[in-house]
């Protein structure tokens, strides 16, 4: 026993003479690489490790090609990348392409080759049985992304990213982005040159889950490679899912800053615009502080007032014409989503609308009023130093390490007190709110 101690007491020395080697031939290998992240890098080796390097050619050339392969591969759906047509907003070409990771494809895949997902499918099929009487719902999501400098004066490097997943996953899985499958992305530039830009795309999009013409989720659904005869999967719309400058984009409608800025609200004006003050009927309003004086559209009374303001384009003058939108709330495109009779039957604008809770709640949002109120009635109740006060209490916190909060006094700094008033909330960045 004792010679053994020392043997092993002989060999842990040896190791932890020749451990600072080894690191440094491990850190001389990644920086030798292109750069990948640490984890990425470390995940690259343990699979190596135990699965050995793939046979054959492993170049740039050889990896794109595997992916094409995947992406073509034959599914009850066709293949995963498909190209779909669009209208053309140029007069010299009358449609466009328009590339999609088609989403029925992509599910019949992920079911097929992930075991984890296709685990995950079956435990909340168990969770929310699916019928064609208790189908799921559909969740569609899309957002402007802008790599590099935000605030360049030309950026060509935006694209609109467009998602969609389903609400029965739950919230723990809606909080990971591995939840949401891509079905588009597209340059702003490109989407610009469609009819109706993403509002035509969304269009397009939702008839790739109910094509009447083809695969429609809501009468027949659709039959996932799950257990030996498989699970049939029924799906209807549930929400689309977006900020205020992508609901602009997609509904037509004329966004925050008009007099009419409430998309589903028929009855609501702002109060600056002093459009109320003319009504003689008095059945307009502004400044609500409750649900039972808004007047909401239904969907039917919604799709009329857009396709009236579409009947009248080519009847009315452009002054007259754009009088019109401005009352009805309406931004007049061809090819827009809500003049899209398929959709008439599966989608319902009122129910689908759904504001991205972490701009109403922090983006110049609720919180931010919330808290300017807050602290405007402490002063008016007689605590003139409130603002310095709470950014001295905020400077004497120590933030744990993932929170960067050594900034968060300055918020609330006097030299700030101003801008907010002038504003009427809190200015801070969304995360500093949150």
């Amino acid at each position: 026993t004792y010679i053994y101690i020392c043997i092993v007491a002989i060999l842990a020395q040896v190791y932890a003479m020749d451990r600072p080697n080894k690191l440094r031939c491990l850190n001389d290998f990644r920086r030798s690489l292109p750069h990948c992240s640490a984890s990425a890098l470390s995940a690259i080796l343990a699979a190596v490790r135990k699965h050995g390097i793939p046979e054959g050619n492993t170049d740039r050339n050889t990896l794109r090609e595997a992916r094409n392969v995947q992406c073509t591969t034959a599914t009850p759906a066709g293949p995963i990348i498909q190209r779909i047509t669009l209208e053309a907003k140029t007069d010299g070409e009358r449609v466009k392409p328009f590339t999609v990771a088609h989403p029925l494809a992509t599910l019949w895949q992920a079911c097929n080759e992930c075991e984890p997902f296709k685990n995950f499918m079956l435990e909340r099929m168990r969770e929310h049985p699916c019928s064609q009487d208790e189908p799921w719902h559909l969740i569609l999501y899309s957002d402007e992304v802008t790599p590099g400098n935000v605030v360049a004066v030309v950026n060509n490097r935006k694209f609109h990213a467009i998602y969609w997943t389903f609400q029965e996953f739950g919230f723990n899985a809606l909080s990971r982005e591995e939840s949401w499958f891509c079905v588009a992305t597209e340059l702003s530039v490109h989407m610009n040159t469609y009819a109706a830009g993403l509002s035509q795309a969304f269009a397009a999009i939702l008839l790739l889950f109910f094509d009447p013409d083809g695969i429609d989720l809501s009468t027949a659904g659709f039959l996932l490679p799950i257990g030996e005869d498989g699970i049939r999967i029924w799906v209807i719309m549930g929400g689309i899912l977006q900020d205020g400058g992508a609901h602009k984009s997609v509904w037509h409608h004329r966004g925050d800053g008009a007099s009419r800025f409430c998309f589903i609200c028929k009855n609501m004006f702002t109060y600056e615009s002093m459009v109320c003050d003319e009504d003689g009927t008095k059945l307009l309003t502004c400044r609500c502080t409750k649900h039972t004086q808004l007047t909401k559209y239904t969907a039917r009374e919604l799709r009329t007032s857009y396709r009236f303001v579409a009947s009248q384009a080519a009847v009315l003058e452009p002054g007259p014409f754009n009088e019109l939108q401005m009352a009805l709330g309406v931004t007049h495109h061809a090819w827009s989503i809500l003049l899209n009779r398929k959709l008439d039957r599966l989608l319902d604008p009122i129910t689908a609308y759904m504001h991205d809770p972490m701009h109403c709640l922090f983006v110049d949002g609720i919180c931010n009023l919330a808290l300017y109120l807050l602290l405007e009635s402490c002063e008016r109740a007689g605590y003139k130093d409130i603002y310095n006060a709470l950014s001295d209490y905020l400077a004497k916190w120590n933030w744990p390490s993932r929170i960067d909060g050594e900034h968060l006094p300055s918020i609330f700094v006097e030299a700030r007190r101003d801008k907010h008033r002038k504003a009427k909330h809190i200015k801070c960045q969304a995360s500093d709110m949150l």
